[in-house]
């Protein structure tokens, strides 16, 4: 008797949410991450304002950045999106600037 191998296929799904929201601070380093399950293993694809900043296909089904805010603006979305031959799904990290405590009480005193 042969053996017989079943493998089902299915669209991406996000794991954890289609958004999440997270803290960092200037100079901190940052870490997002996103889980995406499918069959074929998805591609992942990470943008920002609409721009791909990485894309990754390989036999994980997370992926990973990182970086370092030097400025207001390296925060907001970043969007993490898994795509195979059945379909995609993504997610939104929006990333939020934390102003120190003692910065702003220090502002708000002069």
């Amino acid at each position: 008797m042969a053996d017989v191998k079943v493998e089902i296929n299915y669209k991406p799904e996000i794991k954890g949410g289609t958004s999440v929201e997270i803290t960092s601070w200037i100079n901190q380093e940052t870490e997002v991450i996103c889980e995406v399950e499918g069959v074929p293993v998805p591609e992942i694809t990470w943008s920002r304002d609409g721009t791909v900043t990485s894309s990754i296909q390989f036999r994980s089904r997370i992926s990973t950045i990182k970086f370092t805010p030097q400025e207001a603006k390296d925060f907001g979305d970043y969007v993490c999106k898994g795509k195979n031959v059945l379909g995609a799904a993504k997610k939104t990290i929006t990333v939020k600037q934390l102003v120190s405590r003692s910065r702003s009480t220090r502002n708000s005193a002069n």
